[in-house]
């Protein structure tokens, strides 16, 4: 290049601050909801630090190890100047269905003000604590072993199953059999 430019040496302290800065801290936890011993939500504690008080809106995407994005929440809130505590809920049905395992990571979180003005950010959160996708809501309970089953629900055989005196009784109210 022809041009070349000098400048003065510039401290990163002379910069201004984001208005909405994560300080790294957090914590998550799966959270169950109609009681079935899958999470419904996988929910993380975010805390940032807060300069200016005001309503700002926050999207977040949450991935595997290798970056694939699986689920993204966005919440409108209202937030007062200080270290704050922000909860984001993450679908488990989402997780669940995308065969990922954890430790799942937030690859993007922003934060918007009312222009749409990008006022906070950060990439690549720490990872979660371990979960398997198989702990979160999915679209079928797997059915892998003879046994009786007494939750309602979509049952599925995920592979071949071997049941005493080789037969296989079904009793419900509403069977629907798809021999694919």
């Amino acid at each position: 290049y022809p041009f070349k430019i000098n400048t003065t040496s510039i401290l990163h302290t002379q910069f201004e601050a984001p208005v909405v800065e994560f300080t790294g801290e957090f914590r998550d936890y799966g959270v169950d909801t109609d009681s079935n011993l899958r999470y419904n939500y996988l929910r993380f504690e975010v805390e940032a630090n807060v300069s200016l008080a005001g309503d700002y809106t926050l999207t977040a995407v949450i991935g595997g190890s290798d970056f694939s994005a699986i689920a993204n929440d966005f919440l409108e809130i209202n937030l007062t100047p200080g270290l704050q505590n922000i909860t984001l809920d993450f679908d488990g049905y989402l997780i669940g269905e995308s065969g990922i395992d954890g430790p799942y990571k937030i690859i993007s979180l922003s934060v918007t003000d009312l222009n749409e003005s990008v006022v906070g950010q950060a990439l690549d959160l720490n990872q979660t604590s371990l979960y398997y996708h198989t702990d979160f809501e999915r679209n079928f309970n797997p059915l892998t072993s003879c046994r009786t089953i007494d939750d309602p629900g979509l049952w599925v055989f995920v592979k071949n199953i071997t049941c005493p005196s080789n037969h296989l009784r079904l009793t419900a109210d509403n069977i629907i059999l798809d021999c694919n």
